[in-house]
C-alpha cells in the first residue's frame, strides 16, 4: 500500500515539476512580519470554484481546497499588503487522504507561491505571479533575485531563494507592473448566491 502511494507521489512530483513553469516558487516566504495582515474577514467561509462540487473553505490561514474528483487538501495562506495591495503567500498544508489535488501539488516542494488577491463583491481571485513576466523584469532592470537558474529561461523550472525582504522590495517597486500577475491562471472563487 505504501509503495502505491509512493509511486503516485513520484508521478505527481514529475507532473508538478512540468507544471511549475506556470508559477513562481520560492524557498522563502514572500512576506515579512511587518507586512503581514490578518486574513480578511470578508473572505472567510465557503467559496465555490467552477466545475468543483465541494466548497472551498477559508478559515484563518487555512484553505481547504478541492480539485478534480473532489480531492481535498489543505493549503496554508499568509496574507500581506504592499503599497495597499493584498497578496497571499501559500504553502502546503496537511494531506487529508491518500490523494492529492493539483492546487496542493503546486506546493509540493514545500515552496511558497505568491498571488495577488482581489476581492470584488461575491468574487475572490488569486492571480499567481507570472514566471515569464518576472524574468522579463529581472532582465530589463538587472534585478538581483537569487534563483536556481541564472539564465532566467521561463520554460525551465526555476526555484527562487530570495529572502522575504528582497521580495517586499521587488513588490514595492514592481508590484503594479501590468501583466506581472497572470490572470489566465487565476483561481477564481465565488460565493454561493442566497
Amino acid at each position: 500500500m505504501k509503495s502505491a502511494l509512493l509511486i503516485k507521489l513520484i508521478l505527481l512530483f514529475i507532473v508538478t515539476s512540468l507544471l511549475s513553469a506556470c508559477v513562481v516558487q520560492s524557498t522563502h516566504p514572500f512576506y515579512t512580519k511587518s507586512h503581514s495582515v490578518i486574513s480578511p474577514p470578508s473572505i472567510q467561509g465557503e467559496w465555490f470554484k467552477d466545475n468543483v462540487s465541494e466548497p472551498w473553505l477559508i478559515k484563518g490561514k487555512r484553505v481547504t481546497s478541492y480539485g478534480k474528483g473532489n480531492v481535498k487538501n489543505t493549503i496554508i495562506v499568509h496574507f500581506f499588503k504592499v503599497n495597499g495591495v493584498l497578496y497571499s503567500d501559500s504553502s502546503p498544508g496537511d494531506v487529508d487522504n491518500k490523494k492529492i489535488n493539483i492546487y496542493w501539488a503546486f506546493h509540493i516542494s514545500p515552496n511558497h507561491l505568491l498571488s495577488r488577491v482581489t476581492i470584488s463583491g461575491t468574487r475572490l481571485t488569486f492571480e499567481p505571479l507570472s514566471p515569464k513576466n518576472l524574468n522579463t523584469l529581472i532582465k530589463q532592470h538587472n534585478l538581483a533575485i537569487p534563483s536556481t537558474l541564472r539564465t532566467g529561461d521561463p520554460d525551465k523550472i526555476n526555484i527562487y531563494y530570495a529572502k522575504p525582504a528582497t521580495w517586499i522590495k521587488f513588490l514595492t517597486q514592481y508590484g503594479s507592473t501590468p501583466g506581472l500577475f497572470n490572470s489566465k491562471d487565476a483561481i477564481i472563487l465565488k460565493r454561493k448566491k442566497s
